[in-house]
């Protein structure tokens, strides 16, 4: 069974570099971890979020890897997922019954654990990756103070939500809840998936509108994972920090009409490759966190 999702995987050029840019823009602490000969990622630095997970920073340059290829294919940005679970024998034998091939038609066993990848091919754009660990995962020693309280959701851009919806339930054993028709001027499906994170969900979106970011991504890129969502306990404050750090924020303001919260959006030519939303969610929006602390 799926625990919680415990890395989201931003291929990058130079990790050093973004990580240098991340701590300006958001205050964020982190710290390197070993090589994963296994994925071909050679440098990567991990950056944890208060609800047990962490934007992992990798950089590769070895030909067969999937980040270099991904890099090679669509520059910079989020090339997967990782998912911790409790019984990667039966993950596996889910996913090989549902015909999802899994790469090299095994699991593989290293110094991280026992793990198994769907390649992006079978993902919507995106790897997959399920683990199952036996040390311990550091979160507790790493906080960020600057008014960050977790990763809120993962926006993936898709043209069949429906489809998504099917895959995603067979490979995480989780449903798509809340399926919406109603956003974006009537012009976008969305849902999520929870992902055993506190306050944490994937976010699955088909979006037609002509103006539309979702619409945009796809038609550059393909389908795949699009956006990370920051929630912070002020919104007018990180603006200022990312701001005041030289980023603009889309369109120069916060939106404050939407329906899950306070939103403000940083493009990817400010983060190396990524779109960030910020958002404050409000009292009555579906993820506000009761406790703001």
């Amino acid at each position: 069974m799926i625990i919680r999702l415990q890395k989201i995987g931003f291929a990058v050029n130079n990790v050093t570099e973004t990580w240098n840019l991340f701590r300006t823009l958001f205050g964020f602490e982190g710290y390197q971890e070993p090589p994963d000969e296994t994925a071909g990622i050679e440098r990567a630095v991990s950056l944890p979020f208060q609800n047990d997970c962490e934007l992992y920073l990798m950089e590769s340059r070895q030909t067969a890897s999937p980040v270099a290829g991904f890099l090679a294919e669509k520059g910079p940005g989020l090339e997967r997922l990782t998912f911790l679970t409790d019984d990667i024998h039966q993950d596996y034998e889910r996913i090989c019954q549902a015909g999802i091939p899994v790469v090299g038609d095994k699991i593989v066993t290293d110094n991280f654990g026992k793990r198994l990848f769907i390649g992006r091919e079978q993902a919507f754009g995106m790897t997959i990756e399920l683990t199952q660990t036996n040390y311990p995962v550091r979160f507790g020693t790493y906080r960020n103070p600057n008014g960050i309280l977790g990763v809120q959701h993962i926006g993936t851009a898709c043209l069949d939500i429906q489809a998504v919806s099917k895959k995603f339930e067979t490979i995480l054993g989780k449903p798509m809840l809340g399926i919406r028709s109603d956003q974006h001027e009537g012009e976008q499906y969305d849902g999520w998936i929870e992902t055993g994170n506190d306050h944490l969900i994937l976010h699955p979106t088909q979006s037609w509108g002509e103006n539309a970011r979702v619409k945009h991504f796809i038609e550059a890129k393909g389908e795949g994972l699009e956006h990370i969502s920051i929630e912070v306990a002020d919104i007018r404050a990180a603006v200022r920090r990312v701001t005041s750090s030289g980023a603009a924020i889309h369109d120069h303001k916060i939106y404050t009409n939407r329906e899950d919260g306070f939103e403000a959006f940083i493009f990817p030519e400010y983060t190396t490759g990524m779109t960030v939303e910020l958002i404050e969610p409000h009292p009555d929006s579906r993820y506000y966190r009761h406790f703001r602390g």
